[in-house]
């Protein structure tokens, strides 16, 4: 608790100073630097494998100079594509040139792998991928192409997290691939209400002025938070960077139709069900059945008898004004603006109600409790301490005390993004699935991706390997969940 004073101090101190320093400065004359936020998430980060990591399911094949080429003419002429980091004598990250191609060449590669396309197989390759170290002080970035003997491919993506967040990784799959003329063709026929895609999880402003009553009292309820306890989702103190990440997916995507059907019937004037409503209580009752089966038997006795069982979710909130994703794609606004290729999120925490065995109720409470919360001052606490951070002069293991004052509340992180809402092609290949994920850091021992993409949900997790042996224990019962809802 004294920690999350600290850095709400920090932040009610020095708002002031953000809305000088960082997002509301339109000059983009220094894109050298990292923003305050992205030099945030530099500064905390012991380890060289807290990436954003993408998987694309590509219908086709593709040699390795019609990948490479491709690549280097999407992402060559924006300077993230071609630097590395380095840091000033104050600690700030900055952005260095590689000048030299063939540096740079050296992270696209391109396999051809004689056997054929399986999940588990792709899982594996994503999680080996993850859990390979790539050091930000000599790439940011890597494309790998995998072309399976059966016709299909798999490009997987990874970007250092201190530069990238979900929604800007959607942006960039949306810059190196091409819109589907068809599916562009049906997305002009909707209406503008069902292009829109689940505002739920988007920000949708911040008045210092107006909502500065809502900041302070944010502040005081984040404080005030009583720390987890140890339980089986909660990963030990000294897991950061010394265990080996796991990696699972759900085993088909799950089609979004479905999950408004479930918002609509269950929706009420005096209650509203989102699509992460539906999210999060599928991902409540997926631990709730993993706890049973692999908890503690004080755990078991806990859920079976329905008494409150802590786990603290912090969802990741997309910060960016709301855009009309479709009508982005409809007006052909697709040149990739290089200010997008940052970190701007903040987070809202919410508690998971384990504890509740029916699924109905269950969604019910999840809907209740994020009803009840004060949404955008909980996002700018969050996003607002992790900008002023870097504009003190304080040591990494010091930055790094304060984060764990806000992370030893919770146990479980989820980003919840939006992807295209059309068909998308690869050099011609239709692009079938797009998987999201981002490695566990410190004792959040699981991070869940969440991303919607042509009107279907994926949903991918990782963990360590000592915390959930097989996390595809828990991507089953999340699949098996939602669709217990889409049947009520």
């Amino acid at each position: 608790m004294g920690n999350a004073y600290v850095v709400g101090a920090m932040a009610l101190a020095l708002t002031s100073l953000y809305y000088l320093l960082s997002g509301n400065n339109k000059k983009k004359d220094k894109l050298n630097y990292l923003t305050p936020q992205s030099a945030f998430f530099y500064m905390i980060d012991a380890t060289l494998t807290n990436h954003v990591n993408a998987m694309l399911i590509l219908d086709g094949n593709r040699s390795k100079k019609e990948f490479v080429d491709q690549i280097r003419k999407k992402t060559r002429s924006y300077l993230q594509f071609r630097s590395r980091l380095r840091t000033s004598w104050f600690g700030w990250p900055y952005y260095e040139e590689i000048k030299d191609d063939n540096i740079l060449d050296t992270y696209l590669t391109h396999h051809e792998l004689d056997e054929t396309l399986d999940l588990t197989r792709i899982r594996l390759l994503l999680e080996e991928e993850i859990n390979t170290p790539m050091d930000p002080r000599k790439q940011l970035y890597k494309f790998t192409l995998y072309n399976f003997n059966d016709g299909k491919s798999v490009m997987l993506f990874r970007m250092h997290h201190c530069i990238l967040d979900g929604m800007s990784s959607a942006d960039i799959l949306l810059h190196i691939c091409e819109v589907d003329e068809k599916s562009l063709g049906e997305l002009k026929k909707k209406s503008a209400e069902e292009q829109f895609l689940n505002k739920q999880g988007s920000f949708k402003g911040f008045n210092l002025i107006t909502n500065s009553f809502g900041f302070i009292w944010s502040f005081l309820r984040i404080a005030s938070m009583r720390a987890e306890g140890e339980h089986s989702l909660r990963a030990s103190s000294n897991a950061y960077g010394n265990q080996r990440y796991k990696y699972s997916s759900i085993k088909e995507t799950i089609p979004l139709s479905k999950i408004k059907d479930v918002c609509k019937r269950h929706t009420t004037e005096q209650l509203k069900i989102t699509i992460n409503d539906v999210v999060m209580s599928s991902l409540s009752g997926a631990l709730r059945r993993y706890i049973l089966k692999n908890g503690s038997e004080r755990e078991k006795n806990k859920l079976e008898n329905g008494e409150p069982y802590l786990v603290r979710n912090m969802t990741a909130v997309n910060t960016r004004n709301i855009k009309n994703v479709a009508q982005y794609i409809i007006d052909n606004k697709t040149s990739f603006d290089e200010s997008k290729l940052v970190v701007n999120m903040g987070n809202l925490f919410h508690e998971l109600p384990l504890h509740i065995q029916d699924p109905l109720a269950r969604l019910k409470q999840v809907a209740h409790i994020t009803k009840s919360r004060n949404y955008a001052g909980e996002v700018m606490v969050t996003k607002t301490s992790a900008i002023l951070m870097p504009y003190m002069p304080l040591p990494g293991p010091l930055y790094r005390w304060v984060y764990s004052g806000m992370v030893d509340k919770v146990s479980v992180v989820t980003s919840n993004v939006r992807g295209p809402p059309c068909l998308l092609t690869f050099l011609g290949m239709p692009l079938e699935r797009i998987a999201f994920n981002v490695p566990p850091f410190y004792r959040l021992g699981l991070i869940v991706g969440v991303y919607t993409y042509n009107n279907q949900l994926d949903m991918g997790m990782g963990t360590y390997q000592d915390l959930i042996a097989d996390p595809n224990q828990v991507t089953q019962y999340f699949y098996e969940e939602v669709n217990k809802l889409i049947q009520t």
